[in-house]
């Protein structure tokens, strides 16, 4: 026949019925059919076009290990054509477009003449025209849908009114690359993804999922034959949702993990996404999705198109995934105990030198963290020690590093308090003192009253700890709160109620569900000042308005009864409250203004020992006569000291006194120069 030179050119007729070597080999023969398919369109005999064609094809069948480019045969290693083709099923048209792309990118002089008009892509139109020469048989266009849905393939827009057929295509960058042999990941995905391999469960030190594990082991292994499989691994962030995907894969096992909110956050995030897909596909990974965005229509889209190719993919979230047409099964993540906690401590400071204050038991008892938070709290502290040019690790370096570890979320929504008192700072009643002191064990031993004396079998829920600080004004709700935080060793965060009401249906509970979602992982303390604001006695419901106040209040109750942990509140109407959401506290203080006693006690510990005092400065007098509170003493002290700094002396009675008298004028109070007694002269 003619043309048969040609065709031997092309195939060696001695390989026939021998199975290709690699993947390459397999391609490149592909390619010869696809430069003789070319030649042959400018022949003038029809008939020769067609033997030459089936003849070719039936040669790169009998090479193949299976029986043929429609069945998708694999080849022995690599991968190629034949198995491109079977993996995503093409066959006639989209598959001779599939090699025509192919040939572009490996050798663009090849179809340079079926470039598009615009140099971009190959010309479909100008496809379907050869193809049509060389095939006889049913319309092949309708086989153009399946190309458009195929990760192989990227489509391009031809000209305005040139209808469907006038697009333009290219070949997946990443089928591209991987049928040349490479397999890195691409510049454009390096942001998004990264390759990992499977661990096997038994790696690692320590192993607190074997019972997560063994409920993977049968979810996958009684998965429906065919169908694809979606894992969602859920729990909060830092609990160890990645490792545990790794580990619950056999050691070696590749798999690619992918940030899919940054991967949505490009603009070619669909075209990258196939990249992953084929990817995955042609290399064999494991699929491990993290970073998903929440109530997001078109993260859930993606995940339906990458697990309608894929057999199973693993999925990292915090909460479970609906509506995915697929079998879903989820594993739930715990938070460790304390014992697994104390572990993970040691874990995280192997190798490092550690004060004598520091207890690794103490630490897993008071601070809840996962996995993820310890490790990284061990990270922090090393580096803490290092600015501070320490050789060892403190409890103080450690409590610093749990702080800063725990409070990214809120800075953005509260005010986080210093901590700069200490309960020895603290000057009140020892009724009042028993009170904090038991909140502060309370909070320290609750791991150990819970998990080691098994209270939390008989109490599983509501263990969260609530204070209300109540008395009149300056009487140290706010300082009494500090002292906790810092004996507890928490952060401690102002909560602005009067800025998180809205006057919108809705939005208050929003915004307080912000807070409460971003206090839940994290070892902080709310501190709602001035509660009153939203915590007083409900309206009787008269309109719509009422019955709105109420469901907010309504709200933050049961918030607060939800919260596992530390929240404070404090009020100086404590008698508009209520008796309902009174019953829902855990301790309630009363701070009443000191009596003569605990005025002087706190006039001499607010004076800085660095300040210079006039000797004779009478603070007995002043802290008998005048009925100050602690914020009064506070602020007429810190008064003296700049009128007495701008008379360049020390501190002195005089100062003192015309302190107290500003301040009492200031809120309105009448007093008179006698009351000052033998420092009344300074006064008048």
């Amino acid at each position: 026949m003619m043309m048969i030179p040609e065709f031997e050119m092309c195939f060696d007729t001695a390989l026939e019925g021998v199975p290709f070597e690699d993947g390459l080999d397999n391609t490149m023969a592909y390619l010869d059919w696809y430069r003789l398919v070319l030649s042959m369109t400018g022949a003038e005999n029809p008939d020769g076009w067609h033997e030459l064609f089936d003849r070719g094809l039936e040669f790169l069948n009998g090479r193949d290990e299976a029986s043929g480019i429609s069945d998708g045969a694999t080849v022995y290693c690599g991968y190629g054509i034949t198995r491109a083709a079977g993996d995503f099923g093409l066959r006639g048209f989209p598959f001779f477009c599939f090699l025509m792309a192919i040939a572009q990118e490996m050798e663009a002089r090849l179809n340079s003449m079926f470039l598009s008009p615009s140099g971009e892509g190959c010309s479909l139109l100008l496809a379907a025209e050869v193809y049509s020469r060389v095939v006889d048989g049913p319309d092949f266009l309708a086989d153009v849908d399946q190309m458009r849905s195929c990760p192989l393939f990227v489509f391009f827009p031809g000209k305005p009114g040139s209808g469907s057929m006038g697009d333009n295509f290219c070949v997946n960058r990443e089928a591209a690359a991987i049928i040349r042999g490479n397999y890195g990941i691409p510049a454009e995905l390096v942001s998004i993804c990264r390759d990992e391999t499977g661990k096997g469960r038994e790696a690692g030190n320590i192993n607190i999922f074997s019972a997560q594990f063994d409920m993977a082991d049968r979810y996958l292994s009684s998965r429906t034959n065919g169908r694809s499989c979606l894992l969602q691994i859920i729990g909060s962030e830092g609990s160890g949702r990645e490792g545990f995907a790794l580990r619950s894969l056999e050691a070696g096992t590749p798999a690619t993990v992918v940030s899919l909110g940054r991967l949505l956050a490009r603009p070619d995030a669909e075209i990258l996404s196939d990249e992953i897909l084929v990817r995955c596909r042609a290399l064999g990974h494991t699929l491990i999705i993290r970073d998903v965005p929440k109530d997001d229509d078109t993260a859930r889209i993606m995940i339906e198109h990458w697990i309608s190719r894929l057999d199973i993919v693993y999925v990292i979230v915090s909460e479970r995934l609906e509506k995915i047409p697929c079998e879903i099964f989820s594993v739930k993540l715990p938070s460790p105990r304390t014992r697994e906690r104390e572990l993970l401590w040691e874990e995280a400071f192997s190798g490092f030198d550690l004060a004598e204050d520091v207890s690794l038991k103490e630490l897993s008892r008071k601070y809840v963290l996962n996995p993820g938070d310890i490790r990284a709290c061990g990270e922090r502290a090393e580096k803490i020690a290092v600015s501070e040019g320490r050789s060892e690790i403190s409890a103080g370096i450690i409590t610093q590093a749990v702080l800063e570890g725990s409070t990214k979320k809120l800075d953005a929504l509260c005010d986080r308090i210093p901590l700069a008192f200490s309960l020895e700072d603290l000057v009140v009643g020892d009724n009042e003192r028993r009170l904090i002191e038991t909140l502060i064990k309370r909070v320290k031993y609750r791991s150990q009253v819970d998990e080691e004396w098994g209270f939390d079998e008989k109490i599983p829920y509501g263990k969260g700890v609530s204070m209300i600080l109540y008395g009149p004004p300056g009487t140290g709700k706010t300082m009494t709160a500090q002292v906790m935080a810092k004996e507890i060793g928490m952060a401690l965060y102002r909560v602005d109620l009067s800025q998180m009401v809205d006057k919108y249906i809705g939005e208050t509970q929003k915004n307080i569900s912000r807070v409460f979602d971003a206090a839940r992982d994290g070892n902080v303390i709310l501190f709602f000042d001035e509660a009153d604001a939203l915590f007083s006695k409900r309206t009787e419901v008269a309109n719509s308005n009422d019955r709105h106040a109420n469901s907010e209040v309504a709200f933050l109750l049961q918030k607060i009864e939800q919260h596992n942990g530390v929240t404070f509140l404090a009020t100086n109407r404590f008698n508009d409250f209520d008796q309902a959401f009174l019953r829902r506290i855990t301790y309630a203080v009363r701070l009443e203004r000191p009596d003569a006693g605990r005025r002087l006690q706190l006039f001499e510990q607010i004076f800085p020992q660095k300040a210079p005092r006039e000797k004779g400065l009478d603070l007995k007098f002043f802290a008998d006569k005048f009925e100050l509170s602690g914020s009064e003493i506070k602020e007429a002290i810190y008064s003296a000291a700049f009128i007495a700094a701008g008379e360049e002396a020390p501190i002195g009675n005089r100062h003192l006194a015309m302190a107290i008298k500003y301040q009492q004028e200031k809120t309105g109070k009448l007093i008179s120069d006698t009351a000052f007694g033998p420092y009344a002269y300074h006064v008048e």
